[in-house]
């Protein structure tokens, strides 16, 4: 072969490597940025859960702004926690945004963008910087979601030990029972709970004057549903409940206990400080606190086996994130649940 040819042959090789190189270069910057248009599509995505979180809580909390407000002029004893609820610009929030109804699910939401918000200020950031940081936006997302399930499992807790039949398979033992939990409540002027009243009020005046227009079944199942309504009514159907106000704390802390792995021991000192005038058996403790915890389904999550990390908790100077949960719950007030204070030993 004549050196021209294989010099040209030798250009030829090079040349098809380097445009091998290129190619895969270019793949992997094909690939590169498809990876990089999945992250701002994953980052706009977690945006726009957090957004959506926030408008419900916007709507909760205007909704609940005209129900507070309608509440103390019926009942001025409420607790001066309630009260404050309606202070600053909360009115013109309600009458923007407060038309319609709310849930627990929406008030779950709005707890959890309330929370959410004191998290980021006790770890020196805000909601503000989740555009500029996905990594932010992606653990704002995930404490969204689990105070979220943590308010709701504080209100199936409530629900259970306030009115055990809630949870009832038969439909109508539930709502019968729970529309007499909403009068015993003061819930007065909750249209279904009424409306239950005047039928249950209606059939037993019916059985008494005109017994022979009921047949036997009819009649037992009357009875039966106003049996449930009125001991809920009368309050008589509550399950003992010796912790009210530590277990509804513990439930809504849990998110944060898990996040930052603190074990047992910490809790009870958190519960310590928090409660320090409560004596009962869970305080006496971190042994018997861990076994309150776990009796209402809150456990130290440890994967990799050994002994959750300890904080080394400070007494004397409290962390800022120490100091927030400390305040969990405090300055969320609503009607479904209890006045914020002690209830039980």
């Amino acid at each position: 072969m004549k050196a021209t040819t294989k010099k040209k042959f030798s250009s030829l090789v090079q040349e098809n490597e380097r445009l091998k190189q290129e190619i895969q270069k270019n793949e992997q910057e094909a690939e590169l940025l498809k990876a990089e248009n999945l992250k701002i599509a994953a980052h706009t995505a977690l945006i726009k859960i957090i957004t959506d979180f926030q408008k419900n809580a916007l709507h909760c909390h205007a909704v609940k702004c005209n129900e507070i407000s309608e509440k103390i002029k019926k009942h001025p004893e409420l607790p001066d926690t309630f009260k404050s609820f309606t202070k600053r610009d909360y009115a013109k929030l309600a009458s923007e945004y407060g038309n319609g109804t709310t849930n627990t699910g929406e008030e779950a939401k709005s707890f959890a963008v309330h929370t959410v918000h004191y998290e980021l200020k006790a770890r020196g950031t805000s909601l503000d910087n989740i555009g500029n940081d996905p990594l932010l936006a992606l653990l704002v997302v995930h404490r969204l979601i689990e105070y979220a399930k943590a308010y709701i499992q504080r209100h199936i807790l409530f629900l259970k030990k306030e009115c055990p039949e809630a949870d009832n398979p038969d439909s109508e033992i539930r709502d019968a029972a729970f529309a007499g939990f909403l009068l015993c409540k003061g819930e007065n002027d909750n249209t279904e709970a009424i409306e239950w009243l005047e039928k249950i009020t209606s059939e037993e005046k019916s059985i008494r004057c005109v017994p022979h227009l009921w047949s036997k079944e009819q009649k037992a199942r009357s009875e039966k549903l106003a049996g449930y309504f009125r001991r809920a009514l009368a309050g008589q159907s509550k399950n003992k409940w010796n912790h009210p106000t530590l277990d509804s704390w513990l439930l809504l802390v849990w998110p944060l206990v898990e996040a930052e792995e603190w074990n047992y021991a910490t809790v009870h000192s958190l519960a310590s400080m928090k409660f320090p005038d409560f004596e009962g058996k869970p305080m006496k403790s971190a042994k018997i606190m861990g076994k309150h915890c776990k009796f209402l389904g809150l456990k130290i999550k440890n994967p990799k086996g050994g002994r959750p990390k300890n904080d080394q908790f400070d007494y004397e100077n409290p962390s800022l994130l120490h100091k927030f949960a400390l305040q969990i719950g405090d300055s969320f007030p609503d009607f479904s649940s209890f006045p914020n204070k002690i209830m039980g030993k």
